[in-house]
């Protein structure tokens, strides 16, 4: 018994001397994502978003439960969000 209470002690002061910005600040960020420079995942294409960001199009991919991955064309900041992603072809800009 004089083990639990001190572990219920040891828990209840870890909780209150933990720096609030310290347990709200994750230690992964919302989403990851591999990058390939001048690759495109040719089909599976879900709602494409246009005049976007990268970060934008991370947002959206991680917003959609289907959505495993996305093209990103830097030149036309336009965001693929796709369903699947097999095999990648050459496409300079994306």
């Amino acid at each position: 018994m004089p083990r639990l209470f001190a572990l219920f002690f040891f828990c209840l002061a870890a909780k209150l001397f933990v720096s609030p910005a310290v347990a709200s600040d994750p230690a992964l960020p919302d989403f990851r994502y591999k990058s390939f420079a001048n690759k495109d995942f040719y089909g599976a294409d879900l709602q494409p978003l246009f005049d976007s960001d990268i970060m934008s199009c991370a947002r959206a991919c991680s917003a959609q439960t289907e959505c495993v991955g996305f093209v990103f064309n830097q030149r036309a900041n336009s965001c693929f969000p796709k369903s699947a992603m097999h095999q990648a072809s050459p496409f300079d800009g994306a």
